[in-house]
């Protein structure tokens, strides 16, 4: 979630990130579906030189627009993320996204059930649960009610991968994973680090404690 053009590509191009994050996570956000907006315009680099695959997490009322852009402008977008809150509009938009050959991810905020998706399950990828309330990065994770989230979701969804995003730490990492995320999306916890490679591993290492 960047504030600027300059704080973007700083981060897209942060030394010693691809040999740590699997996946960079670009948040998009226009005012339109939450009371925020970033910095994530993709001609804004001329060159994305090394860097991991891009998942972007779109939180816009008209998510294609963006990720139609991302997906002429960058080779390495690899997988587009919409949230429940498009409802309406959901199939039309995961079956655009599946038209450009991407991976489809659907975003429930902390209001909605992971119920709520299983009429679109098996249009869906990855299935990305919000700890905290979408727009702002730094909010504390909300605690129970999502961890109990995770359980059911992957109860109710063993073929999708199941990711979290917001509040995730170096404390809640290994409790999170445990508690079934395969994937955890971490913003605040890595670059509010004064070592921000080092916070990275050190998420990677404690999520993967509960696999050993």
């Amino acid at each position: 979630m960047a504030h600027d053009a300059e704080d973007f590509r700083s981060r897209i191009h942060f030394p010693g990130l691809a040999s740590c994050a699997q996946t960079v996570h670009v948040d998009i956000l226009d005012g339109t579906l939450f009371n925020a907006t970033c910095f994530a315009d993709p001609t804004y680099i001329a060159s994305w030189g090394n860097i991991p695959a891009i998942e972007l997490h779109v939180m816009t009322a008209n998510p294609m627009r963006h990720i139609a852009a991302w997906h002429r402008y960058v080779p390495q977008v690899r997988r587009a993320i919409v949230h429940l809150e498009i409802a309406s509009a959901l199939p039309t938009t995961l079956r655009e996204i599946r038209d450009l050959h991407l991976e489809t991810g659907v975003a429930i905020s902390p209001r909605f059930h992971v119920d709520d998706i299983a009429m679109h399950q098996h249009n869906i990828d990855r299935l990305l649960i919000m700890g905290i309330e979408p727009g702002r990065s730094g909010q504390t994770f909300l605690g129970d009610p999502i961890l109990a989230k995770i359980q059911r979701a992957r109860h109710l969804y063993p073929n999708i991968h199941l990711a979290v995003d917001g509040g995730v730490s170096l404390e809640n990492a290994r409790v999170l994973a445990e508690n079934g995320a395969q994937s955890l999306v971490a913003s605040s916890a890595i670059w509010n680090n004064p070592h921000p490679i080092h916070a990275c591993e050190q998420l990677v290492h404690r999520s993967m404690l509960s696999t050993k």
